[in-house]
């Protein structure tokens, strides 16, 4: 399941952004229909204390069992916001987008640093403006407007690296935890 990519902040010290990792709730619903089938799955909601739960329901052996958890407000559409992250929070809990938590949070470049009175935005390594943060950080770029993925990362270009920096970045430029697991093995050769 590919991310998003999203702008957590901006720095006040420095043009520099901290980005986060993130599915939404259309990306969860699409990973269940596929693999339970949309007939064995279901979400259903309550409130508990004044927050607001999401269920999120299997079908396993015939019964439905549900894991449940709460989500936050977002800042834009409050009450969407909220049943869309409590969707999620349940979901990971069958194992839906956990991925995510182990996601590294990365800095970019921004044009200038935060103040009160602006509003910086993202840059690349030209100083050009990013106008989409996620094909940005997932290592697409646009020819002729077109979309064109950047070679991917193989098993024989992990066996290469000779150094952990090499092997760092490699971590951070992939999503695939099989390829993370043999760079994380081949870090441990190295010293």
């Amino acid at each position: 399941m590919p991310s998003k990519w999203r702008v957590q902040s901006f720095s006040q010290y420095k043009p520099s952004a901290q980005c986060v990792s993130y599915i939404d709730a259309r990306d969860v619903m699409d990973k269940l229909d596929e693999v339970v089938g949309p007939e064995n799955w279901k979400d259903e909601y309550k409130e508990i204390a004044g927050n607001l739960f999401a269920g999120v329901s299997i079908k396993v052996d015939g019964e439905w069992v549900t894991k449940w958890d709460t989500g936050n407000e977002s800042n834009i559409e409050k009450s969407k916001g909220e049943v869309s992250d409590s969707f999620k929070r349940a979901a990971v809990k069958w194992g839906v987008g956990r991925f995510l938590y182990s996601m590294p949070i990365k800095n970019v470049p921004a044009n200038e640093k935060k103040t009160k009175d602006n509003r910086p935005y993202i840059v690349d390594s030209n100083g050009n403006r990013v106008w989409n943060l996620t094909e940005h950080l997932n290592g697409k770029t646009r020819v002729g407007g077109l979309v064109k993925a950047l070679p991917s990362l193989t098993r024989e270009d992990i066996k290469k690296a000779t150094t952990k920096e090499e092997l760092r970045t490699m971590y951070t430029n992939t999503t695939d935890e099989g390829l993370r697991a043999i760079i994380t093995a081949k870090g441990k050769t190295l010293k």
